[in-house]
């Protein structure tokens, strides 16, 4: 008999907009701009009729104003539903971080999520910069950020956005301070820079303040290995060990939100001998947790893994598999035990859809 986790082991979960690559508008053509995307009520939509718990947003890009009678109409709404909202900034030093942040306050929120920077698949060699120097540097840019946060009463989540190991965020966090700063766990992200996601996760337990359930396929590359996106459950992270490593380290006070994959597929460039001069030295025991997933999962180069997008297919189809894999994951979710009550029997097959499903389900 499979034993049933505890009923505490999971924390709430939500749905982030950054699911939708394509139809959150992140990733589009010229020529896509007039198709349906996302708007905010249709995501709070989504995050009911697939049973989760709040919704997370970058603001900048929800409530580019910051209009206070907006966020606030916005928490109402979501109270209603009893649902948690989470706040996205980009990266810290950006011109809208300090609005980002006051708005996030004067709304009862208690942290905001933020990036270090826009480097993607761990290739941060291309900056330039030695571990020392980036080091130095990135403790400016947060030492300033955590005066703004403190002054707003406000914790700073950072995220590993594919650019940051879990010792460099420990250290991090000690240099600056724990009353501030704390971890954005993206479960996939963490593969950027080749280590363990369980391991990870269990380094930053005790400053997770929020997680980014993604999960991803790893696929040869021409420099090492692509991340490819994926439902959660059909990559190579182990959620179960996770969340149980996130329980036993972490406070009870942790969320979550399904944040999948780009449309891009992102290449690690982990055969170059400079992507290694970019991070601190590690011992080769450091890298077992990690190279074991590799050499179990790897796919070969020849393995069909372009999304539609990617793809150059039609609207349709790229409406479809972003829903579809939505509905995946939140399966997926369930069948591990974690508090998501779905109202669906099948994947919505378009935007249009939720209107009409919104209270009944889906057969």
């Amino acid at each position: 008999m499979i034993k049933k986790p505890p009923a505490d082991m999971f924390p709430p979960i939500g749905l982030s907009l950054f699911s939708f690559g394509y139809l959150g508008g992140f990733s589009r053509k010229e020529e896509e701009r007039a198709c349906p995307a996302i708007s905010l009520a249709q995501l709070i939509d989504l995050a009911q009729i697939h049973g989760l718990s709040g919704i997370e947003i970058p603001l900048v890009r929800c409530i580019p104003d910051f209009s206070p009678v907006a966020l606030s109409q916005l928490k109402e709404r979501l109270a209603a539903n009893r649902f948690f909202l989470s706040i996205d900034a980009e990266v810290i030093d950006e011109d809208s971080f300090s609005d980002i942040l006051k708005a996030a306050s004067e709304s009862g929120e208690r942290f905001v999520r933020a990036k270090l920077s826009k480097t993607l698949g761990g290739n941060r060699y291309l900056t330039g910069l030695d571990p020392g120097e980036w080091f130095a540097g990135t403790v400016r840019r947060l030492k300033r950020a955590a005066a703004l946060a403190r002054q707003w009463k406000l914790s700073i989540a950072i995220e590993n956005h594919q650019d940051v190991t879990s010792e460099e965020l420990v250290r991090l966090i000690e240099e600056i301070g724990s009353d501030t700063l704390k971890v954005n766990l993206d479960t996939g992200s963490v593969l950027a820079t080749c280590e363990d996601p369980v391991k990870f996760a269990e380094t930053v337990g005790p400053y997770l303040q929020n997680i980014h359930l993604k999960d991803y396929r790893l696929v040869r590359g021409l420099h090492g290995f692509r991340l490819v996106r994926c439902a959660l459950g059909s990559g190579v992270v182990d959620f179960d060990r996770i969340f149980r490593a996130v329980r036993a380290r972490a406070s009870s006070d942790v969320r979550a939100s399904i944040e999948l994959g780009a449309v891009v597929a992102r290449e690690v460039h982990w055969q170059k001998p400079a992507y290694w001069r970019a991070y601190p030295s590690r011992a080769a025991a450091e890298l077992a947790g990690f190279l074991e997933i590799f050499s179990d999962q790897i796919e070969s180069d020849t393995a069909a893994w372009q999304t539609p997008w990617e793809q150059g297919q039609s609207h349709e189809a790229k409406e479809q598999i972003e829903l579809k894999e939505l509905f995946m994951s939140v399966e997926f979710l369930k069948s591990l035990g974690a508090p998501v009550s779905p109202r669906l029997a099948r994947p919505l097959v378009s935007l249009a859809e939720i209107s009409s499903h919104k209270t009944a389900e889906v057969c």
